[in-house]
């Protein structure tokens, strides 16, 4: 998975695998740390919050994904995987990667490539 204004240079750390729970839920793994999950760290009904990598699953909302319509949205309070605006170098490259509320412009939108090949 990639942003679309980002150019993939296929490293581990920016090839992402989906990892169905007993609850038939989806959580979002970086190949290079495939024990790690996506976590979304949000106050309470904050409408930003920053993703990081957590060491385990713990089967809260805030590390449950899906995608719809090239969104990446958290079950919690659905808010979209985001890169945000203004941050980052020309193109985007290294830019603040957080969620926020729907707001349907670019930085909320990510190319989904599914790969032939296994991830190990």
């Amino acid at each position: 998975m990639m942003p679309l204004s980002n150019t993939n240079n296929a490293e581990d750390s920016q090839l992402w695998f989906w990892e169905r729970d007993l609850d038939d839920q989806f959580y979002l793994k970086s190949k290079a740390y495939p024990t790690k999950t996506l976590d979304l760290s949000c106050q309470e009904q904050s409408s930003w919050g920053q993703v990081s990598l957590y060491h385990i699953p713990h089967g809260g909302d805030n590390q449950k994904w899906k995608i719809v319509d090239g969104n990446v949205i958290c079950k919690y309070q659905d808010l979209r995987l985001d890169i945000a605006m203004g941050s980052g170098g020309p193109g985007g490259v290294g830019a603040n990667v957080g969620c926020c509320k729907n707001n349907d412009e670019m930085n909320q939108q990510w190319e989904i490539l599914v790969s032939s090949k296994h991830v190990s």
